[in-house]
């Protein structure tokens, strides 16, 4: 059931994980290598709302950085599109050793076969596993987004139709996307379903937690990622509900947008809950000089909240 259809304009129905190490071999050998433009300094943005940005940043750039692409495989979908700028050390994006592939790949498979015997189809029961997940992860030094992160494997496992959202999915025309909360317990993770208009993005951003875990409810999704110097070190297309993504700070920061012409929906778990990040409103702009983007929520437990 499309939440668009369901809910008219009200209601409607970003982590590439860390990609397998043999597709990344396999992808990379076919990336056109591409140089960035340095980075110049300009004053930051003042500080805004990282929910309510459109005065500053509401259209999509015409132009789209690195764009060479190739294909590697995300955790839930077998291609996403990617392009990567070889100027930067790829290793600290995807672990790229290929020691023991083959049983890498055997052990991914046994996963992932596993996974499919506890399908997930209900919202609470999603919600009531988060904590365990996180919580397993931290306990067992599981790198964030590999095949067998409890919490990546949480999302991969979810097959929630798409009008069980409907409540949370509320979206302004005044704004780029929204954030709307359906879960939190205030110290282990923060849950959202983030609404994007068409033709929309974030400002880019840092994730001061262990994390963002990103999945594609509905429609599609652009995530561009940059190094810490605000380099543009890859371009992904999420364009299949379930689609899912993780980033760290330790990857580098991102933005995402909708670069279609339909409204699209993405489910975000933050671990554990933040209250600010640091925004940049350019790749041009000074990477020294962040603004401070306040996280907003622009209707909780699927209530519009006034502000």
């Amino acid at each position: 059931m499309n939440i668009i259809n369901a809910a008219a304009r009200t209601a409607y129905s970003p982590l590439i994980s860390r990609c397998r190490r043999a597709a990344v071999m396999r992808s990379l050998a076919g990336v056109h290598r591409n140089n960035t433009a340095s980075v110049s300094s300009s004053s930051s943005s003042p500080t805004a709302c990282f929910s309510s940005i459109a005065s500053q940043h509401q259209q999509m750039p015409q132009s789209i950085p690195c764009p060479s692409s190739s294909s590697l495989l995300s955790p839930h979908n077998p291609a996403t599109a990617v392009s990567i700028n070889n100027n930067i050390d790829v290793s600290l994006v995807y672990d790229t050793d290929t020691t023991n592939d083959n049983d890498n790949d055997s052990n991914d498979s046994i996963i992932l076969d596993d996974e499919k015997s506890k399908t997930i189809r209900n919202i609470q029961d999603f919600i009531d596993q988060i904590p365990d997940a996180v919580n397993l992860r931290k306990t067992e030094n599981i790198e964030p987004g590999a095949v067998n992160d409890p919490v990546a494997r949480l999302f991969r496992q979810s097959e929630i139709p798409a009008d069980a959202w409907q409540k949370y999915a509320i979206f302004d025309d005044e704004k780029p996307y929204t954030r709307n909360l359906i879960s939190t317990d205030g110290e282990t993770y923060t849950l959202l379903l983030l609404c994007w208009n068409p033709q929309n993005e974030s400002p880019i951003h840092d994730h001061p937690c262990d994390g963002c875990w990103l999945q594609v409810v509905q429609g599609g999704i652009r995530e561009v990622r940059y190094d810490k110097q605000l380099n543009c070190v890859a371009t992904l297309d999420y364009t299949t509900v379930g689609e899912l993504s993780y980033i760290t700070d330790n990857v580098g920061y991102h933005k995402v947008g909708n670069t279609t012409q339909n409204p699209s929906i993405t489910l975000h778990l933050y671990a554990p809950p933040f209250e600010s990040c640091q925004c940049w409103y350019s790749d041009k702009a000074n990477p020294l000089e962040p603004s401070e983007g306040r996280n907003i929520n622009h209707s909780e437990y699927g209530v519009k909240v006034d502000y």
